[in-house]
């Protein structure tokens, strides 16, 4: 066994330790934000003022917790003479609770000499049960070159800095500004991806990116983690140390269970450590063993009581209680709104379920009318016989410059489908989701050269997301089957004839069929934007462990319903944004509807507004909704029956 290394190689090397992870913190920084702002990510070119202000913000807060934690010391701070004498006396070359060469847990033998004043108190105390009291031993710190006890022992590589008792509220909110950071800026890094027609050319062009993306993921995930990991122990009230050595540690090893001694129930633990409050206070229930003056960490062996008692650390600097008491209600907010976010869905189901539609949505203009009284036309509704043969439903949301096409190329398409199919109508409805452009001028233009028989637009009176928008355009379809695309134009509209045919094998109504993107995984590598690529694929395994196994590609924005399934599933809908498509399928497999997946061509077009990270966190919270609110009776399939009896015209 190799002998333990000197006092000042350890104190050398944690100081390097140190020094390498203030050196990572300001390169990542300084990296991500130089490159994102040169690009343009980060500005009001790309941004609105609010968002630009979020990420000031973080940012600010982030450096300057930070900071606040560098400065920062960890508790029991003795006097500078004492630790001199104590390193020229040598006490620290014994390892103790460690392997030899360990520099994580060094004690000495011989005890500290007590300090001057209970103000200026470097040990705990250890009640003997007779009045008296002996110290606690105490190891050595490389990271603060200090005598600390026990229990104060965290030295954080991560940080750059030893997390003790004084400052630990500190380092829990660093971690938590951190993690807000890295959720903003992975979102943005992802936002100054450019698309590019092949892999090389994308991995050339967006290199730089990459880096920044990969570099504040890595710093994700190990900070979500390292705050998951501080909240357990500051529940149990359990250093990690002790947790993580606790078969090494004399005061834990010999006791009949595995809880902290220390641990005096949640609510008290964290009580004690948003104060600042003595959190040292042996409450376990078995007695200390007597051990021999080489295994104990009490200098006398005769230890008569299991009571131990702790003095309180010294009372902390009026602005650091001030911070941690900031950044305790700043935790307690960040709960609070994330429940919020997470149950947002439930509350506006609930809402839109109890407030209707607005009237507005029950009609559509014809820019064509010859007399105001004919300018407002009824839509008609799903609950009423069909009129048409085909109702197409094009979802928009700030489509000015794609839609114009679209709605060319699928209105050609269905006229010369009505020239060589007798008896076959169709009718579009552009949904306009509250677009902020002129989406709105865009389709009536269109409007005025085809006429409102062939082309109908429904005004949302506010925005709904996509699946609410067609949601609301099923309710007032007239025809007999029922198709949705989306208004990009990503999937070629002649593919409806591959979803036709599949329809029309089925020997049953309340057919559902799905075009499908599954068979271009290969082709995607190279066509379709990575990130893209990543969200349908990766959310594969988790949408069909919790809630559809049949389909393979459930977003894919091309889906084709007889007006008998499309009664069912989208009635009761709930989900009103990226996961409504999951849901649609959730209730036809649970209201055995069948449901076939045709392949269809599909393209990437530039201008989507999806933001990856955004998406990726929704749909997680939805995908979890959709299983958990079914499950539990919170929804039904056999909600929304009032839809139907909404569109009805009153008698």
């Amino acid at each position: 066994m190799p002998p333990p290394l000197p006092t000042t190689t350890r104190m050398k090397r944690a100081t390097q330790r140190r020094w390498h992870a203030r050196l990572w913190w300001i390169a990542f920084h300084v990296y991500d934000y130089a490159l994102l702002s040169y690009a343009g990510a980060i500005g009001l070119e790309q941004q609105t003022a609010r968002d630009l202000a979020v990420v000031v913000v973080v940012a600010v807060v982030n450096a300057l917790a930070y900071l606040a934690l560098q400065t920062s010391a960890p508790g029991y701070l003795p006097r500078a003479n004492e630790v001199e004498s104590d390193l020229e006396r040598g006490v620290n070359d014994k390892p103790r609770g460690s392997s030899p060469g360990d520099a994580s847990t060094v004690a000495t033998d011989a005890p500290m000499s007590p300090p001057a004043s209970d103000g200026d108190r470097l040990m705990p105390r250890c009640d003997r049960g007779d009045g008296s009291d002996d110290e606690l031993r105490a190891h050595f710190c490389e990271e603060c070159e200090i005598m600390q006890p026990l229990r104060t022992k965290h030295c954080c590589d991560c940080a750059g800095v030893c997390i003790g008792e004084r400052n630990r509220r500190l380092f829990l909110f660093y971690l938590f500004t951190q993690n807000v950071e890295s959720f903003v800026m992975i979102s943005i890094a992802a936002s100054a991806f450019t698309l590019q027609s092949t892999l090389d050319e994308w991995l050339g062009v967006n290199a730089p990116f990459i880096i920044a993306w990969l570099s504040v993921f890595s710093s994700l995930l190990l900070g979500i983690p390292l705050l998951c990991y501080q909240l357990f122990l500051i529940t149990t009230n359990q250093t990690s140390w002790e947790h993580s050595r606790r078969h090494a540690i004399t005061y834990l090893r010999h006791l009949p269970d595995d809880k902290s001694p220390f641990d005096r129930g949640c609510v008290r633990n964290w009580w004690s450590f948003v104060l600042g409050r003595d959190a040292n206070r042996w409450v376990h229930a078995g007695k200390l063993p007597a051990l021999d003056d080489d295994d104990s960490i009490i200098s006398s062996s005769d230890v008569a009581s299991s009571s131990m008692t702790t003095d309180v650390a010294p009372a902390l600097p009026s602005l650091l209680q001030a911070s941690l008491a900031v950044g305790g209600a700043t935790l307690a907010i960040g709960i609070s709104l994330f429940l919020r976010w997470f149950c947002a869905p439930v509350v506006d189901a609930r809402r839109l379920a109890l407030e209707g539609d607005a009237p507005q949505e029950l009609t559509f203009e014809d820019p064509n009318a010859s007399s105001p009284e004919k300018k407002l036309l009824r839509f008609g509704s799903l609950a009423d016989t069909p009129t048409c043969s085909l109702s197409v439903i094009l979802p928009a949301f700030d489509e000015e410059q794609r839609i114009l096409q679209t709605l060319r190329d699928t209105v050609a398409f269905f006229d010369e489908r009505k020239r060589t199919q007798a008896g076959f109508t169709f009718e579009i409805i552009v949904v306009d989701d509250c677009s902020r452009d002129r989406t709105v001028e865009v389709v009536m233009n269109e409007i005025k050269k085809v006429s409102v028989d062939r082309l109908k637009l429904l005004r949302l009176k506010k925005n709904h997301g996509k699946g609410g928008a067609i949601r609301k355009a099923v309710m007032r379809a007239s025809g007999e089957r029922i198709l949705f695309a989306d208004a990009d134009n990503a999937t070629d509209i002649r593919d409806y004839v591959k979803l036709e045919q599949a329809m029309a094998a089925a020997d049953r109504e309340g057919v559902v069929v799905c075009g499908s993107r599954a068979h271009l995984e290969e082709e995607a590598i190279a066509t379709r934007h990575p990130l893209r690529n990543f969200l349908m694929h990766g959310f594969h395994f988790i949408v069909s462990t919790l809630c559809v196994k049949s389909v393979r590609d459930t977003q894919c924005g091309f889906k084709l319903f007889d007006r008998t399934a499309a009664r069912l599933v989208f009635t009761p809908m709930h989900i009103e944004r990226w996961a409504f498509d999951v849901e649609l399928l959730f209730i036809a497999a649970s209201r055995k509807l069948e449901i076939k997946e045709v392949a269809v061509a599909w393209h990437e077009v530039p201008g989507s507004k999806l933001s990856v990270i955004s998406a990726t966190l929704t749909m997680l919270r939805e995908l979890v909704l959709i299983r958990v609110c079914y499950m539990l009776g919170i929804w039904s399939v056999d909600d929304g029956a009032f839809r139907l009896r909404q569109g009805q015209p009153a008698k």
